[in-house]
């Protein structure tokens, strides 16, 4: 499992920097923050038992903004020791593209802007000794990000589907707050 996601995150990582400097360069802000995610997830065992579990999980994220555009690269590991029999292991090395489609001012120049978007990413599975898949997750979201001068704080709800046989078919919400990384 550690070749393959470490090929998968270098990847999405390349991927990640190129469309996050072009976005950067599109007269836009840099991105560095953390969420807390809360996600349900349908996993199948070694014979074949359907689980379903809910799990919250830290996240990890970089990217850059403009008026129209975000994009995170996002890492997240979310671990369930609850899950009947063993303990079910999920890690996710997301890209996400958000388009901005309408922004409404605030007060004190607050700006909160609905957002949809799409993720593509990798996902590795592991549960207990019996499971070990790694595969291509891929998604939607909706939210809203409320913009300040120096940090941002968003508000997602996503639907993920993945390649594995095992763990597929995710959904949750979180929150994240992004600082500003002034581009002078």
């Amino acid at each position: 499992m550690s070749r393959t996601l470490i090929k998968s995150v270098c990847k999405t990582a390349v991927a990640g920097l190129l469309l996050s400097s072009a976005v950067y360069a599109a007269d836009s802000t840099g991105l560095m923050g953390i969420g807390a995610s809360y996600y349900h997830f349908k996993s199948n065992d070694n014979i074949g038992l359907e689980h379903d579990y809910s799990v919250p999980s830290l996240d990890f994220r970089i990217g850059a903004k403009n008026s129209d555009w975000r994009f995170l690269l996002g890492y997240s590991l979310i671990k369930d020791d609850t899950v009947v029999g063993s303990t079910a292991e999920n890690i996710l090395v997301t890209g996400e593209l958000d388009y901005i489609f309408y922004t409404v001012p605030m007060q004190n120049q607050t700006l909160f802007q609905p957002f949809i978007g799409g993720t593509v990413g990798y996902h590795g599975y592991k549960y207990g000794n019996t499971i070990d898949e790694n595969g291509v997750a891929y998604g939607a979201q909706v939210g809203a990000i409320f913009d300040f001068e120096d940090f941002s704080i968003d508000t997602t709800a996503k639907y993920m589907d993945s390649s594995n046989d095992s763990a597929n078919e995710f959904y949750g919400v979180s929150v994240g707050f992004n600082y500003k990384l002034k581009n002078d």
